[in-house]
């Protein structure tokens, strides 16, 4: 897990370019958090961009792997003792502690959103802000074309339609939804390139039902046979969907501080 959260560090400017969007999403609002809780920060990129814009508020970068938040270690002073390991469904975090929760492709796949966005609504003061970014339905299309030519197994994630995640969030009891969609095209000089970040990324099918072995060595060279037919540099699409809604002003509650912050 040590050596997976190092190359995503690596390999992260897929996300931190999504990131540097989201931050273009949250300038027009005009609110000024006392703390920022930073759900699924990964190896850190987009909680320094949370600081840049939020220079007073205390930034918390939550994420589910220990290993990934000591990505942190010497490179952000300000973060030493604001890191917390915890799952997006369960924040060891008190309820209306925070002004604003940013995810940036930070929501699990498989996790079913009623349960994040439930758990959100909790940590957020009234009037607090949820923003996050999610990738969509067609990301990775190129990819999946050709995996379909080289093997019946669904090796590649499913990603939430933008209504869905919509909906979601009205269930949750958000109000001011606001979606918007983008869709990325990045490239890369050959398929070899492209299935290394992605690995390192960790994209992969995480549901019940996948097989134990979704890439084997055989599997992978007839796919990178494939993608190595089309001329260089070979592309890949991402479709981007961008939401920001508002917990409402339902009651007057007093914010607490959070426990635990530093992980073990």
């Amino acid at each position: 897990m040590r050596r997976a959260a190092a190359k995503y560090a690596q390999f992260d400017q897929v996300p931190t370019e999504i990131g540097l969007r989201l931050i273009d999403h949250l300038l027009p609002v005009k609110i000024s958090p006392e703390r920022v809780l930073d759900v699924g920060a990964g190896a850190g990129r987009f909680t320094q961009a949370l600081k840049a814009l939020y220079s007073e508020a205390d930034i918390i970068a939550v994420d589910h792997s220990v290993q990934m938040l000591q990505c942190y270690r010497g490179k952000w002073p300000w973060q030493r003792r604001t890191r917390v390991c915890a799952q997006n469904e369960a924040l060891p975090v008190k309820t209306a502690a925070a002004q604003v929760i940013t995810s940036n492709l930070g929501l699990s796949e498989g996790l079913p959103l009623d349960q994040a966005f439930a758990e959100f609504h909790r940590v957020l003061a009234p009037g607090g802000l949820l923003a996050l970014s999610a990738l969509g339905p067609d990301t990775f299309l190129e990819l999946r074309r050709a995996w379909a030519g080289v093997s019946s197994i669904v090796a590649l994630p499913s990603f939430i339609d933008m209504h869905d995640l919509g909906d979601a969030l009205v269930r949750a009891g958000f109000t001011d939804v606001v979606l918007d969609c983008e869709r990325i095209t990045i490239t890369y000089p050959n398929a070899t390139e492209m299935l290394d970040e992605l690995t390192a990324l960790g994209v992969t099918n995480t549901g019940p039902d996948r097989p134990k072995h979704l890439l084997t060595p055989r599997t992978r060279g007839r796919l990178e046979a494939d993608l190595n037919r089309h001329a260089a540099p070979l592309p890949l699409t991402l479709e981007v969907n961008f939401a920001h809604a508002w917990r409402p002003e339902g009651y007057n509650a007093q914010l607490v501080d959070i426990q635990g912050l530093s992980p073990r």
